[in-house]
């Protein structure tokens, strides 16, 4: 059976101020690079 795992984005400084984004890209914050980083960690140990 094939698995399909939904995630959203790390947080972004305009997510932090609560700015709307639209369709501009905002980097990640350092807490975004962390999000995401333990997202990639936890996808390699469930083999992805």
């Amino acid at each position: 059976m094939k698995h399909l795992y939904i995630i959203r984005h790390g947080e972004t400084y305009w997510n932090a101020e609560q700015r709307m984004q639209g369709r501009l890209d905002s980097p990640l914050n350092p807490r975004g690079l962390e999000q995401a980083e333990r997202h990639a960690e936890t996808l390699l140990r469930m083999g992805g």
